[in-house]
């Protein structure tokens, strides 16, 4: 009886132990992958990157091009210098003796006011500036009488203000030519002009001495 027992028992410890040891071995046979691991990390950080780039295609890098510099100089600039004028002028004899002639009584110096629209055209950066100008003006208001006269003068001014003009002047005593020349004073932004002008006629040569100012 005791030896049936015995025998029992250690089938029942064998049967027992075959069965830990089947178990033990199915589970180091056999292991579920950890999605957390490094390895699965890596590889699901790989699908991912590649399932992107499919999705979302990288656009192509524009490559910059260079815009193509405009070849134009700061110097080349109009700058303008209108402005007030005003001055005298010395009529001759014959200038008189016709306008007595129209019952306009003056004597051979008389006043002058008026505007000149000027431009003065920076063509190159050490060289002269060429000027334009319109000289509107009228005379002898001192003595109640409205002369009027019209110049277009084209010239040059250089580096240190001295300029000179010529063109076609329309007056009261007729057509002429108009040549003028003089200086230009800067102060500041204040532009002084000082010029002498001679204005041919019929009646003879008008001579005139006209200043002004210009904020510039």
């Amino acid at each position: 009886m005791k030896a049936a027992l015995i025998k029992t028992a250690a089938v029942a410890g064998l049967f027992l132990l075959g069965a830990a040891t089947l178990k033990a071995q199915a589970q180091s046979g056999y292991r579920r992958p950890d999605p957390l691991d490094d390895t699965s990390r890596a590889g699901f950080r790989t699908y991912t990157q590649r399932a992107t780039t499919a999705a979302w295609p990288t656009p192509a890098t524009k490559k910059k091009v260079p815009k193509k510099e405009q070849a134009v100089s700061e110097w080349k600039r109009t700058v303008d210098y209108s402005g007030p004028r005003f001055g005298f002028t010395y009529l001759p004899g014959a200038v008189v003796d016709s306008l007595k002639n129209h019952n306009i009584d003056v004597g051979q110096t008389i006043s002058q006011f008026g505007w000149q629209l000027e431009h003065e055209i920076h063509v190159s950066p050490e060289g002269p500036m060429v000027l334009n100008e319109w000289v509107f003006l009228a005379g002898g208001l001192e003595k109640g009488v409205f002369l009027p006269s019209v110049s277009w003068l084209v010239g040059a001014r250089g580096r240190s203000g001295n300029e000179i003009g010529f063109g076609p002047n329309v007056s009261i005593a007729g057509v002429g030519l108009a040549l003028a020349a003089g200086v230009s004073v800067k102060s500041g932004g204040l532009h002084f002009p000082m010029n002498v002008a001679a204005a041919s006629s019929k009646g003879g040569i008008r001579v005139s001495f006209l200043t002004g100012f210009t904020l510039h």
